[in-house]
């Protein structure tokens, strides 16, 4: 087509300019998503670290109890890391409705285990008490997703260890308290 007229030409630059508008908000949303990635799984890599330390220094000492905890916290970090990716890989299916975010029951015992298992090195070494408590009732349950669950503790603990002053001893708590 060699000539076009000013109608379609019209049309055509809408569309580009369109397009080009489309492309530059799924850049930006890409960009918060390797930002939020980012910060995810930063925690659990420097909580693997002081970990591997710990794991090190209990060996040479033979301080076995020491080294099985730390290794336990270990195996914790790596499973945080591991939903992490598995969520990353998840993001352009949640963007396409194809997957949906499961809600179910949720044993809080079990992710405030996790909770202190992951960050309780990283406490210990900023010089921060981790307290993390649980009502007397066994199997204290919530309806919600686990993961998105664990995101908001974790981010709030993390952001809780992370702003404390370091001249001062200071303490993070986390508590389920069970309303009836």
């Amino acid at each position: 087509m060699l000539f076009v007229t000013r109608t379609r030409l019209f049309h055509l630059s809408t569309r580009l300019a369109e397009s080009a508008a489309a492309s530059a908000e799924a850049n930006a949303l890409k960009t918060q998503v390797l930002a939020a990635t980012s910060h995810d799984l930063r925690q659990p890599l420097a909580s693997m670290a002081l970990c591997l330390d710990s794991i090190e220094t209990a060996a040479k000492v033979g301080d076995w109890r020491r080294h099985a905890l730390a290794l336990a916290s270990l195996k914790s970090c790596l499973s945080v890391m591991s939903g992490s990716v598995e969520r990353i890989s998840n993001v352009s299916s949640l963007q396409n409705d194809a997957v949906r975010i499961a809600v179910g029951s949720v044993d809080l015992s079990a992710t405030f285990d996790k909770l202190e298992r992951v960050f309780e090195s990283q406490a210990e070494k900023l010089n921060i008490r981790l307290s993390v408590t649980r009502p007397k009732a066994e199997g204290l349950v919530v309806s919600t997703n686990d993961d998105r669950l664990w995101d908001v503790l974790a981010n709030l603990v993390s952001n809780g260890l992370k702003y404390a002053d370091p001249s001062r001893a200071g303490w993070v708590l986390v508590r389920a308290v069970s309303l009836g």
